[in-house]
C-alpha cells in the first residue's frame, strides 16, 4: 500500500463502501458528497469519472451522485461520440433541425 500524503485522495482514507450508498440513503450521500467536496482531488476525479476511459458509473465521484454526474454529461452535450471516444458528430443542418421539432 502506498503511504498516505497530502495528495492522496480521501476516498483512499476510508472504507471504500462509502462512496456507493444506496440511492434512497440520503445520510450515506450527504456523507460521502461532503467527504468528496473537502478533497484536493474532487475536479480530476470528477473528469477522471466523465471521461470515456474512466468512466465512473455508480457511487459517487468528484462530489456527484451517478444521476448527477448523467446529468452533467448530458448538459456538456458528450452524447454517444465522446462516450464511446469516435470524436464528435457533425451538429445538425438547421433543415434538419427544422424537420424534426
Amino acid at each position: 500500500m502506498k503511504p498516505l500524503t497530502a495528495s492522496t485522495p480521501l476516498c483512499a482514507t476510508v472504507d471504500p463502501e462509502l462512496w456507493f450508498p444506496s440511492d434512497t440513503d440520503i445520510v450515506g450521500i450527504t456523507e460521502a458528497k461532503t467527504l468528496c467536496r473537502q478533497c484536493r482531488s474532487k475536479e480530476a476525479c470528477l473528469e477522471q469519472a466523465l471521461s470515456p476511459a474512466g468512466r465512473i458509473v455508480e457511487g459517487i465521484a468528484g462530489g456527484l451522485t451517478k444521476d448527477e454526474r448523467q446529468e452533467l454529461i448530458r448538459s456538456r452535450g458528450l452524447g454517444l461520440a465522446q462516450r464511446y471516444s469516435v470524436g464528435r458528430l457533425p451538429a445538425k443542418s438547421k433543415r434538419h433541425a427544422a424537420t424534426t421539432v
